[in-house]
């Protein structure tokens, strides 16, 4: 399982370096704690392993990515591993990982790479043993910020992946 793993994370394509098209490149998960500039400390304040009621704390699971980045952080494991449980215990659950992103860069950028954040979950989410049929993503790019307003204390909570119940 983890040889297939690894092939299949070696055998995505690296796409974008121009803002017209998709941004893609391998999947990984930091094994070490990642290096997170000081301005970024606001994420230190969010939930992150409160018991998970499924369905109803779903949208508590959101996963918080670096700039410029959809590479899942070590900070985001606690919360992706209540959503495996979850979908470990109701095996009908299905649901939608939305993609969303920072105000800087172009809107066609920003949903390319909401879109591979989104993606990235899924991949991570699978590789777990979720079926591939059970989660669904899109991308919202910058246009549904959590939170108004610019500067790194604002741009680091917009730049996220949420979850959706889609049916139990």
């Amino acid at each position: 399982m983890k040889i297939l793993s690894l092939l299949a994370l070696l055998g995505l394509v690296v796409f974008g370096c121009e803002q017209d098209k998709k941004l893609k490149e391998p999947i990984e998960v930091s094994t070490s704690a990642p290096e997170m500039p000081a301005q970024t400390d606001v994420l230190a304040e969010l939930p992150t392993t409160t018991s998970l009621g499924c369905s109803s704390e779903l949208a508590q699971r959101t996963v918080y990515f670096d700039f410029d980045k959809f590479h899942i952080r070590n900070d985001a494991l606690a919360n992706l591993e209540e959503i495996i449980n979850c979908m470990r215990d109701n095996n009908t659950m299905t649901i939608k990982a939305v993609g969303h992103c920072d105000e800087r860069g172009t809107e066609e950028y920003n949903l390319a790479l909401g879109s591979n954040r989104a993606e990235a979950v899924k991949d991570y989410l699978r590789n777990q043993g979720v079926a591939d049929d059970r989660i669904t993503t899109t991308s919202r790019g910058e246009l549904e910020p959590a939170v108004e307003g610019q500067g790194e204390s604002a741009w680091a909570l917009n730049r996220r992946v949420e979850f959706i119940l889609v049916s139990e």
